[in-house]
């Protein structure tokens, strides 16, 4: 006999190995307890925060696009300033006029997704797209309803003098006139997307790419 041999010592090499399992199992369930609950690389927690309406503040895109709307409707309240002499505040949530704030607030956010995710991006396409039936109807539909409504008033307000008992005098009365500034020429059109284009190039340039969405594997 082997005087090293003892007959437990095959019961404890069977226990030893099934701890050393039981111990590996826990392991990896702590590791995947940990993988599942805690974020494993710092881009995971900035994708984390950039969703919802916190994220809103962290689009670029956006954000310059908003700009470019609300420095056009200034520069269209203070253009009607020097034209008329006087301030008319309502141009600045207004629309029609020079430049075309539509036209600056589309053709920013394109310029912005252009400098963003390139040329090549479906993001891109989209806000190009967009943009052009944005200029198209503004130059279309909007203007075109715009000089309606001014024929029409001139209509009323004829109808009105000639015959004040008309129906079409009491609807005058309760509703108004007709909005005319609805729509832009193409000039104006021209103007709010180069005041955009010019306006999302500096800014988007200057703050850079800025954080892109984040994938993470399952």
């Amino acid at each position: 006999k082997n005087p090293c041999y003892s007959p437990l010592l095959p019961h404890r090499l069977g226990i030893d190995v099934a701890n050393q399992g039981f111990l590996m199992r826990q392991s990896v369930a702590f590791e995947t307890m940990q993988d599942n609950v805690l974020p494993r690389t710092m881009n995971e927690v900035l994708a984390a925060s950039s969703r919802g309406i916190v994220g809103l503040f962290h689009n670029s895109p956006l954000l310059i696009a908003v700009l470019c709307f609300f420095v056009a409707q200034i520069g269209k309240t203070v253009l009607t300033y020097i034209t008329t002499r006087e301030w008319r505040w309502e141009r600045l949530i207004g629309s029609g006029g020079m430049p075309s704030a539509h036209s600056a607030f589309v053709t920013g956010l394109a310029t912005s997704v252009a400098i963003r995710d390139g040329t090549s991006s479906s993001s891109f396409a989209i806000a190009a797209v967009f943009a052009l039936i944005v200029m198209y109807d503004a130059v279309g539909l909007r203007l075109h309803a715009g000089r309606h409504a001014t024929a029409l008033n001139a209509i009323i307000a004829e109808i009105v003098i000639q015959d004040p008992g008309h129906p079409v005098t009491t609807i005058s009365m309760q509703h108004g006139q007709l909005r005319e500034q609805l729509g832009h020429t193409p000039l104006q059109v021209a103007a709010g997307s180069i005041l955009g284009f010019v306006l999302a190039l500096i800014v988007q340039s200057a703050v850079g790419a800025g954080p892109r969405p984040v994938t993470t594997n399952a």
